[in-house]
């Protein structure tokens, strides 16, 4: 982590970039589900792992089957 070239994000950040509430981010904290830099009692993120995590919750596009 490249601390110079990154800053990181708090928890409302992300629930914006997510368009969720601060509390579901705090939940999937909570539960490991998203990375996280523990700061006192709050979470900080780095883009990349949002990012990440974001492109892990894809729904790809369903194959078609032929007939």
């Amino acid at each position: 982590m490249d601390l110079k070239n990154e800053a990181l994000l708090t928890t409302e950040e992300v629930a914006e970039i997510l368009h969720c509430k601060p509390t579901y981010i705090q939940k999937k904290c909570r539960n490991r589900e998203i990375p996280y830099i523990p700061s006192g009692k709050r979470y900080l993120f780095e883009r990349k792992d949002v990012e990440a995590y974001l492109e892990s919750k894809k729904i790809q596009k369903k194959r078609e089957r032929p007939f």
